[in-house]
């Protein structure tokens, strides 16, 4: 491969290997909450759920909230709708509640457990 080909391939190899680098980071990355691991506590709910004052920022941007004093009852057997527009944290919300993050202050309370 003659010198003029490698330069013209140059940037798409720097972006590449940039690329590669920060899959390796993420990859050994540890997760705060392990959804595979079969220790702690598990509830069933039955009941009513309270979101009691929940802040969330994701870990990326953590100086943006994106759940701001959320406070909700939710009861049970009843359908609740999170409307708003695009980008207020329906779908966070729910991962808070789903486990896939943890709030950065507030709680979610199982008002009764079984």
């Amino acid at each position: 491969m003659s010198l003029l080909a490698f330069a013209t391939y140059f940037p798409e190899y720097v972006r590449a290997r940039l690329s590669a680098g920060l899959i390796f980071a993420m990859l050994e990355e540890q997760p705060k909450i392990d959804s595979l691991s079969k220790g702690g506590k598990q509830i069933q709910v039955k009941g009513d759920l309270k979101l009691d004052d929940l802040h969330f920022a994701y870990p990326t941007r953590p100086q943006q909230k994106i759940i701001n004093g959320v406070t909700l009852d939710i009861p049970k057997g009843k359908t609740v709708a999170l409307v708003g527009p695009s980008g207020c944290g329906k779908s966070t919300t729910i991962q808070l509640i789903e486990r896939l993050y943890d709030p950065l202050h507030g709680a979610m309370k199982p008002l009764r457990k079984s």
